[in-house]
């Protein structure tokens, strides 16, 4: 039996435990309710990750090309992106597949099938270095977002302070803060 027929029969439970890997890196709450509430528009986090998911795992089995397993990954990752995980904990789900796959599988080695899973796990290596250029593109829109916030506000302030007048157009004129008295002239 090749990799793929024996990936594709065990597909389910390996997406099934992939989950539960996934789920269980948020706090209990948030897990029981990623886990239990099914509704798209009632959990859409959770959607986004079930959705992920199913279609990396289907286009990992399938060796599809990384232009292909990209809107998947992009649903998980910009979803983790944006909560409170390092780097390593948005993205250790992904390495924890090969772990999950050999678990269901069993020995691959003794089926012959050696040189098959070498090849998936490149793919999954690959989507790895993938998943890190999409969360670091995220994470620096995130950055660059809270930066221009800052500097909205900061202006805000400094005109409501009057130590910044708006001339017409796109100029902003900082006024002469020297000391105006006639003493000092």
């Amino acid at each position: 039996m090749k990799l793929e027929e024996l990936l594709a029969e065990k597909r389910s439970t390996i997406l099934k435990r992939w989950s539960g890997v996934l789920l269980d890196s948020y706090p209990a709450d948030t897990s029981r309710f990623l886990r239990k509430q099914k509704d798209t528009f009632a959990n859409p986090v959770g959607g986004a990750l079930r959705e992920g998911l199913d279609g990396l795992l289907t286009g990992l089995f399938q060796s599809a090309e990384s232009q292909e397993l990209s809107p998947f990954l992009d649903r998980i990752i910009r979803v983790r992106a944006v909560q409170n995980f390092s780097p390593a904990q948005a993205l250790i789900f992904i390495f924890q597949l090969k772990r999950i796959i050999r678990d269901v599988l069993g020995d691959v080695e003794s089926r012959g099938l050696a040189e098959e899973f070498s090849a998936l796990d490149r793919r999954i290596d690959d989507l790895a270095l993938q998943a890190f250029d999409v969360y670091a593109a995220c994470r620096e829109k995130l950055y660059e977002i809270r930066l221009n916030d800052e500097t909205r506000r900061l202006h805000l302030l400094l005109r409501r302070a009057r130590l910044i007048v708006e001339r017409e157009g796109d100029g902003v004129d900082l006024p002469d803060l020297r000391d105006s008295s006639p003493e000092s002239e």
